[in-house]
């Protein structure tokens, strides 16, 4: 329980980091005043696949860790 708390802490640290970068650079603006905008739509999207390729990426990452440890 305790490695998927700290995984869940990981990916929301890494994926608001990247997703900060990545609005830097591209510059999407929004104003949720005159309704949803495909800005708005592209942002979530990129959360969202930041969001569950590093958490795919860290489950992975952990469980070799932890299956290299039990075996020695």
């Amino acid at each position: 329980m305790k490695d998927s708390k700290s995984i869940n802490l990981i990916t929301f640290i890494l994926t608001y980091i990247l997703a900060r970068f990545i609005g830097k650079v591209t510059g999407f603006n929004y104003n949720l005043s005159s309704g949803i905008n495909i800005n708005l739509l592209y942002d979530l999207l990129i959360w969202g696949a930041l969001y569950f390729s590093f958490d795919w990426i860290l489950n992975k990452y952990f469980a070799k860790k932890n299956n290299s440890s039990n075996n020695g």
